[in-house]
């Protein structure tokens, strides 16, 4: 069995290597090894997870921290020697202008987790996986009652109807989307998968500094 990590990357507007929006798919190939046409194809499907669905797509809500400009797809063999070189790799030179909107600040995201199925002797926790989506912006957001701010039904709907297309495309390109466990060292093809109805915090897409002030005390000698 093969499996493959399909790294996708929106830079932030900061342009800083710190600043980058990672999410990490991974896929069972079918076709071994890989052809190229299949590989350009998976890493379509994965960028269709984020812009496909017309007016409703989900860039309509990623917030204007991101930077499409040089957003890139690379892929990774798990069965080669670590470091890993990217077996395919490609940069969109070309913005897309979907970001706008008042954004969330760059922490805030929305979670989407799926599993494989339930099998007996092995912890579920092996076979469930996720990936973070955002920055976001307050369209994906509503407030009911008043203070309390969560992912709207239309926003997880759009989530779970990109999901789903990502695992169906990406089954007639050669792959199976699936739930990758270092641990065990074994991979289960995706069963399910869910949106809850509450933000995620990630901290490590905060922000990096990119200036400090300071003050000498007055008492200083």
């Amino acid at each position: 069995m093969t499996v493959l990590a399909i790294q996708h990357t929106f830079q932030g507007l900061s342009g800083l290597p710190r600043d980058r929006y990672v999410n990490t798919w991974h896929v069972i190939a079918q076709t071994v090894p890989p052809t190229l046409p299949n590989l350009a194809a998976m890493a379509d499907d994965v960028k269709k997870f984020y812009e496909g669905g017309g007016a409703t797509s989900i860039t309509t809500y990623l917030s204007p921290w991101n930077n499409g400009a040089g957003r890139t797809v690379k892929i990774y063999n798990l069965d080669d020697a670590i470091p890993r070189a990217p077996i395919y790799e490609e940069t969109d030179s070309n913005p897309l202008t979907a970001f706008a909107g008042t954004g969330y600040p760059n922490e805030v995201a929305c979670c989407l987790s799926f599993a494989g199925a339930h099998l007996s002797g092995t912890p579920q926790a092996r076979r469930r996986g996720r990936v973070y989506i955002g920055p976001l912006n307050t369209t994906c957001g509503s407030i009911t009652p008043v203070g309390d701010s969560r992912p709207n039904p239309a926003f997880r709907t759009r989530m779970l109807d990109a999901a789903y297309q990502l695992d169906q495309e990406l089954f007639t390109h050669g792959a199976r989307w699936c739930v990758w466990s270092p641990t065990a060292g074994s991979a289960v093809a995706v069963s399910t998968m869910s949106v809850d109805d509450a933000f995620d915090t990630q901290r490590r897409r905060g922000m990096a500094a990119t200036l400090v002030e300071s003050r000498a005390s007055i008492l200083a000698p």
